[in-house]
């Protein structure tokens, strides 16, 4: 049986690939800072599965945010062991020192953890977990009998301190940990508030894992009279962009921050979407680090390093097969794509005599490329089919070791390898994807029109959670432009009728197959919303009221990850019908 070891380490830049939060659809008009507000569960930490260690996966980083003001005094794990294993160490470190050990047996316990003696930078604590089964040191063991479980439902504890300090920039505004966002105006949704509302919605899905909430309120509402750690307030009017209010009642200190959409109403934009001095949890794609491959001039110009995409040279350890994943969508390389290749460098361990290592590598799952391992270095090229690239996708490198005999002993060196950072992907522009709402986000990658009718706060929101689901999916920044809708560019439509060119109207009608099956129906007098996907245009259209169901349902549990199709249907029943009818 093969014995693995993969060392990875989770950070805050890879949860931006794979977590993915739905918020409710309805506007509330009261704030619930709850008792347990200074708690943070791992399932709040986009951890809802918990954490498994285990000899394939011994270590593990988890980034916890402390937001100002907050200080961390204890994490409580909840550990579920294997059933009949012998047992474990447990160890924590934070920033290169132990802070706490624990030994296990098979009997679950909780493990309280102090931590005073806890590095927090850049506003984020990194616990770092060591697993070593007793068993390790005999002979060799395999993750299915051997694993500690870490349940989601373990906490960090904060406590209340006044050191909050006024923030240097207005990016540095927003917490690491953010739940909640409400935004206020003075006199009323002005096209240029709204636009405002609309580039801090993508800007907040971009740099926070989960995305908070951001709920728009009547103009002239009362500023909330308490606010959790967690929560903050955008003023969008007429003063002075950057003025933080120190105090406002019993809101915490620099809680509430005003913002100018300015003469063209792009400052907000300005300030956020294109700003490069961000939060600890941001994830940029910014230019190409300096790297150890030479540039090939045959290949295609479009070109993305594995730096760039948030990794950095990840290394697999082990026997037998041991994979590194990278995730990355259409919309992270800059639109629609095809003819994707993949430059991959790297170095790895001495092959003893006798012993065998290759490379394989996987496109969503399918094998495309392998090549037997030499020497010490790997430099290779591999195109990919067009017919494996997908929206969302996920890449593989395999290593696959046989020690010499074909046996995992005791005492027997491992293989270890490594990819560079400066590893890169290179593509054309094109589409290999059929259409619907496969096509997006990355259709909007390089520019998109917003149109909302009417303009009131329902509809506001629906597009706001809509920009946020799309710009969840990708490390690329969305710009919605609400200006005048000219057809030259994608469009995200948002209202109560649908638009002209719809496939699909607000109206009565029956679907049939092509056999006469009927399929669906909506009597005269029945109302429904549609979520439909054709050419360059979304469109959100019905009453609003099912429009936001519809939103709730569809984008729950994993946004817009889990919209298929190109028509999604909600009727006054039940959930909602998922269609592909192009």
């Amino acid at each position: 049986m093969p014995c693995i070891r993969v060392f990875t380490t989770v950070s805050a830049l890879l949860l931006f690939l794979v977590f993915r939060t739905a918020h409710a659809g309805t506007l509330d008009g009261g704030n619930n800072a709850a008792e347990d507000s200074l708690k943070l569960t791992l399932s709040q930490l986009a951890l809802a599965d918990g954490v498994r260690l285990s000899p394939g996966n011994s270590e593990f980083s988890l980034y916890i945010p402390v937001n100002p003001g907050l200080r961390p005094e204890q994490a409580v794990f909840q550990l579920l062991p294997a059933p009949g294993m012998s047992g474990a160490s447990l160890w924590v470190e934070s920033g290169g020192r132990i802070i706490a050990t624990r030994e296990t047996g098979n009997d679950s316990l909780e493990w309280q953890v102090p931590l005073s003696g806890a590095t927090v930078r850049n506003g984020l604590m990194e616990l770092f977990f060591h697993f070593v089964p007793v068993e390790e040191k005999e002979h060799c063991i395999t993750d299915q009998a051997t694993w500690v479980y870490i349940d989601p439902g373990s906490h960090i504890a904060f406590s209340a301190v006044d050191t909050a300090a006024q923030p240097a920039l207005i990016s540095h505004f927003f917490p690491p940990r953010l739940e909640r966002v409400q935004v206020y105006t003075d006199k009323g949704w002005s096209r240029k508030q709204v636009q405002s509302f609309l580039d801090l919605a993508v800007f907040l899905a971009r740099t926070h894992v989960p995305t908070p909430q951001i709920i728009p309120r009547e103009p002239g509402a009362p500023l909330p009279g308490r606010l959790s750690p967690f929560e903050r307030v955008v003023i969008i009017d007429g003063g002075r962009t950057g003025t933080f209010l120190h105090r406002n009642g019993d809101l915490p200190a620099y809680s509430v921050l005003r913002l100018a959409p300015g003469a063209d109403g792009m400052t907000p934009r300005l300030l956020f979407n294109t700003s490069h001095d961000l939060s600890a949890t941001v994830v940029t794609g910014i230019g190409d680090p300096e790297g150890r491959i030479p540039a090939n001039p045959t290949e295609a110009s479009g070109r993305l390093t594995l730096a760039a995409l948030g990794y950095g040279d990840l290394q697999a350890k082990g026997k037998g097969s041991m994979s590194i994943r990278y995730r990355f969508s259409q919309a992270d390389l800059g639109g629609p794509i095809r003819r994707l290749g993949l430059r991959l460098a790297g170095t790895h361990s001495a092959i003893p005599d006798k012993a065998e290592a290759s490379l394989w590598l996987r496109m969503n799952g399918s094998l495309f490329y392998s090549q037997a391992l030499e020497g010490s270095e790997f430099d290779l090229y591999a195109p990919v089919p067009d017919h494996l690239l997908q929206r969302d996708n996920t890449l593989e490198v395999v290593f696959v070791y046989t020690p010499p005999g074909g046996v995992c002993e005791p005492g027997t060196h491992p293989f270890a390898a490594s990819v560079w950072k400066s590893s890169y992907i290179h593509f054309e522009e094109g589409q290999t994807l059929p259409g619907g709402f496969m096509r997006f986000p990355q259709a909007y990658a390089r520019g998109m029109e917003i149109a909302i009718e009417p303009m009131d706060l329902q509809h506001i929101y629906q597009a706001a959670r809509l920009l946020a689901a799309m710009q969840r999916t990708t490390r690329s920044a969305l710009f919605p432009d609400l200006g005048q809708t000219t057809g030259e560019r994608p469009l995200l439509y948002v209202g109560e009728k649908a638009l002209s060119e719809a496939p699909l109207q607000i109206a009565p009608f029956i679907l049939r197959t092509s056999s006469g099956e009927e399929l669906l129906r909506f009597e005269p007098g029945s109302d429904f919303a549609a979520l439909e996907a054709w050419d360059q245009t979304v469109m959100l259209a019905g009453p609003v009221s099912l429009a936001s169901r519809l939103l709730d349902n569809a984008l729950e549990p994993d946004g817009w990850y889990g919209i298929t199709g190109d028509t999604w249907l909600q009727g006054t029943r039940g959930k909602p019908r998922a269609l592909s009818l192009l």
